[in-house]
C-alpha cells in the first residue's frame, strides 16, 4: 500500500474549533508555542503531506478546492500532477506537520543547501491563519538552522501571495533575486 493516513489522533482542522483558538491566542495573550507540536513525516504520510499542502496552498477547504463545477466532478486533472510534482521535488526535503491541539494546522518542507537551509514549502490550514502560526514556523526552522549551522534561511515567495510576503518581511526576509513571478528571499540565521 502506497498511503496510509496518520493515526486518529492527527487530523486536519475543522472549522468550527478555530473559535476557541482564536480566543485563546489573542484574548488571553498566551504564546501559541505552548500548544504547537512539529512531527516529522513519515515516508507512508507523505502523499497525506501532499495532499494537505495542496489544499492549504489553494486558501479554501476541500470542497471548493477539489470541485470544479458540479460536486460529482473531481478536479485530478489537477491534483494528481502536483502530488506527483512535489514528491518528486520533495525527495529528500524533511518534511513536517505542523500540529495544534492534536489536529493538522500546517505543513513545512525544509532542504539543506551549502551554506542555507531552505523553506521549499511552508502552508498553514485556511481556518488557522492569522493566529501567527506561520512565525513559529519559522522560528522552528531558524532552530533547525542552527542545529544544522546554516548561515541563511532562504525561500521563494509569488509576489501574488501578498500575506505571505508580508510575513516574510515582518520576519526579516529580504529580497537577494527578483524572477518573473516571485521573489528570492534570504534571511540570515543569528
Amino acid at each position: 500500500m502506497l498511503f496510509t493516513l496518520p493515526k486518529a489522533e492527527i487530523k486536519p482542522f475543522k472549522r468550527q474549533k478555530i473559535d476557541f483558538y482564536r480566543r485563546v491566542f489573542f484574548m488571553r495573550k498566551l504564546n501559541p508555542h505552548r500548544f504547537l507540536r512539529f512531527r516529522r513525516v513519515k515516508k507512508r504520510d507523505h502523499l497525506y503531506f501532499n495532499l494537505l499542502s495542496y489544499l492549504y496552498f489553494r486558501k479554501s477547504d476541500w470542497r471548493s478546492s477539489l470541485l470544479i463545477t458540479r460536486p460529482e466532478q473531481f478536479t485530478l486533472i489537477t491534483i494528481i500532477p502536483y502530488l506527483l510534482f512535489n514528491e518528486i521535488y520533495l525527495l529528500r526535503a524533511r518534511r513536517y506537520f505542523v500540529i495544534l491541539k492534536g489536529q493538522i494546522a500546517g505543513t513545512i518542507a525544509i532542504r539543506e543547501r551549502n551554506e542555507t537551509l531552505y523553506v521549499s514549502s511552508l502552508a498553514v490550514s485556511p481556518c488557522c491563519r492569522r493566529l501567527k502560526i506561520g512565525t513559529h514556523i519559522l522560528d522552528f526552522t531558524a532552530e533547525i538552522g542552527r542545529e544544522m549551522r546554516k548561515g541563511w534561511l532562504e525561500l521563494s515567495v509569488v509576489k501574488q501571495n501578498s500575506p505571505a510576503y508580508r510575513l516574510y518581511r515582518k520576519y526579516g526576509f529580504k529580497i537577494r533575486q527578483e524572477r518573473r513571478w516571485s521573489f528570492i528571499m534570504r534571511k540570515e540565521i543569528e
